[in-house]
């Protein structure tokens, strides 16, 4: 069981670093809020994490990988990314207090983790990887160990999330002091810019004609 877990750290780590909404919005509330932003932050995308492992246990990845399914969300998730890269890179170039770059104000541990729940939602990548990468990961190690692969995949993976978004906050925390507003914007910026090429794949492959018989 010890390869379960090790395997699905390993690809949650692989995951993570994919800049998206939670990865910018760890970033900014670091530096308002401090380290612990990524706790909590981690903690409401963990709540998204159970409630479709929960789902998927109990057979919606097949639904998830219905061809209309994916094309809606690809086309409305990528249109939701679009515009919160939008609003990152318009705020961080246009305001010199930032204030709303990423999120707003700082939030308190409870905004944190709604904030945390909610992007994650909204990420049409998160939905797609759990409907097929994680089900092929988790249905390879449920043939050799059992339902008991499930908690132990579920506890690899979401300590990969955690270890990720921590270090990310405990380095902006650390360096916000030292960060100019001029270099932090730029971080926005490039933030920005990762997550409109993400929403951007997502809508063309969403658009993109599919072979006869597929929705």
């Amino acid at each position: 069981m010890r390869r379960v877990f090790f395997v699905s750290l390993a690809v949650a780590l692989s995951g993570a670093v994919v800049p998206g909404p939670l990865f910018a919005m760890t970033l900014y509330q670091a530096r308002l809020v401090g380290w612990s932003a990524g706790i909590w932050i981690i903690v409401g995308h963990l709540l998204a994490e159970l409630a479709v492992v929960a789902l998927l246990y109990a057979g919606l990845g097949a639904a998830l990988k219905r061809p209309v399914v994916t094309r809606v969300i690809g086309l409305v998730g990528g249109a939701v990314l679009l515009y919160f890269a939008w609003e990152m890179a318009r705020t961080a170039l246009l305001s010199g207090a930032l204030a709303g770059a990423a999120g707003g104000n700082a939030l308190s541990a409870l905004g944190l983790v709604g904030q945390g729940l909610v992007l994650t939602l909204l990420n049409p990548y998160w939905y797609i990887w759990w409907a097929t990468a994680g089900v092929a990961l988790i249905a390879a190690q449920s043939a050799r160990h059992g339902g008991r692969a499930w908690p132990v995949f579920f506890s690899g993976h979401i300590l990969g999330d955690y270890l990720w978004y921590q270090l990310v906050a405990l380095l902006i925390a650390v360096s916000g002091r030292f960060l100019s507003d001029g270099t932090f914007r730029g971080l926005i910026i490039a933030c920005a810019a990762g997550v409109a090429a993400l929403g951007m794949w997502f809508i063309i492959g969403a658009a993109r004609p599919r072979p006869a018989g597929q929705a």
